[in-house]
Protein backbone atom coordinates (compact mmCIF):
# COMPACT_ATOMS: atom_id res chain seq x y z
CA UNK A 1 0.00 0.00 0.00
CA UNK A 2 2.87 2.11 1.09
CA UNK A 3 4.35 2.16 -2.57
CA UNK A 4 1.48 2.77 -3.95
CA UNK A 5 0.48 5.90 -2.05
CA UNK A 6 4.04 6.80 -3.22
CA UNK A 7 3.38 6.83 -6.94
CA UNK A 8 -0.09 8.00 -6.56
CA UNK A 9 -1.73 4.95 -7.84
CA UNK A 10 -4.31 5.51 -4.56
CA UNK A 11 -4.46 8.76 -2.58
CA UNK A 12 -6.39 7.77 0.71
CA UNK A 13 -4.78 5.74 3.50
CA UNK A 14 -7.88 3.43 4.32
CA UNK A 15 -7.71 0.09 2.82
CA UNK A 16 -10.75 -1.85 2.56
CA UNK A 17 -10.99 -5.64 2.24
CA UNK A 18 -13.34 -7.99 0.70
CA UNK A 19 -13.12 -11.75 2.08
CA UNK A 20 -16.38 -12.74 1.22
CA UNK A 21 -15.05 -15.93 -0.50
CA UNK A 22 -12.42 -16.43 1.99
CA UNK A 23 -14.55 -19.08 3.73
CA UNK A 24 -15.98 -20.83 0.89
CA UNK A 25 -12.82 -21.44 -0.52
CA UNK A 26 -10.71 -22.41 2.28
CA UNK A 27 -12.87 -23.48 5.20
CA UNK A 28 -15.12 -25.68 3.90
CA UNK A 29 -17.20 -28.16 6.23
CA UNK A 30 -16.48 -31.98 5.63
CA UNK A 31 -18.98 -34.53 4.75
CA UNK A 32 -18.68 -35.55 8.23
CA UNK A 33 -18.94 -32.83 9.79
CA UNK A 34 -21.87 -31.46 8.16
CA UNK A 35 -23.27 -35.24 8.64
CA UNK A 36 -22.61 -34.94 12.97
CA UNK A 37 -24.25 -31.39 12.97
CA UNK A 38 -27.71 -32.84 10.96
CA UNK A 39 -27.54 -35.73 13.90
CA UNK A 40 -27.65 -33.13 16.25
CA UNK A 41 -29.89 -31.16 15.23
CA UNK A 42 -32.36 -33.87 14.91
CA UNK A 43 -31.95 -35.25 18.49
CA UNK A 44 -32.06 -31.96 19.81
CA UNK A 45 -35.53 -31.37 18.12
CA UNK A 46 -36.85 -34.77 19.50
CA UNK A 47 -35.71 -34.23 22.77
CA UNK A 48 -37.22 -31.09 23.00
CA UNK A 49 -40.55 -32.92 22.58
CA UNK A 50 -39.98 -36.31 24.28
CA UNK A 51 -37.09 -36.08 26.49
CA UNK A 52 -37.23 -40.60 26.96
CA UNK A 53 -35.77 -40.47 23.27
CA UNK A 54 -32.21 -40.17 24.82
CA UNK A 55 -32.74 -43.85 25.66
CA UNK A 56 -33.49 -45.06 22.37
CA UNK A 57 -30.97 -43.47 20.24
CA UNK A 58 -28.14 -45.52 18.71
CA UNK A 59 -24.93 -44.22 20.89
CA UNK A 60 -22.69 -41.75 19.07
CA UNK A 61 -19.69 -42.41 16.88
CA UNK A 62 -16.46 -43.02 18.51
CA UNK A 63 -14.51 -42.82 14.64
CA UNK A 64 -13.83 -39.35 13.39
CA UNK A 65 -14.69 -40.83 9.66
CA UNK A 66 -17.00 -40.22 7.15
CA UNK A 67 -18.16 -43.87 7.36
CA UNK A 68 -18.64 -44.12 11.21
CA UNK A 69 -21.08 -40.62 10.75
CA UNK A 70 -23.46 -42.66 7.81
CA UNK A 71 -23.82 -45.42 10.22
CA UNK A 72 -24.83 -43.53 12.93
CA UNK A 73 -27.00 -41.54 10.60
CA UNK A 74 -28.82 -44.49 9.45
CA UNK A 75 -29.32 -45.72 12.91
CA UNK A 76 -30.41 -42.62 14.14
CA UNK A 77 -33.15 -42.32 11.20
CA UNK A 78 -34.60 -46.04 12.12
CA UNK A 79 -35.22 -44.89 15.67
CA UNK A 80 -37.60 -42.80 14.38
Amino acid sequence: MEVALEKGVIQSKSLILDATHTKAQYNQTSPQEVLRARSKNVRKMNYSVDESMKEKFPEKPTEDTLEAELDYSERLVEVH
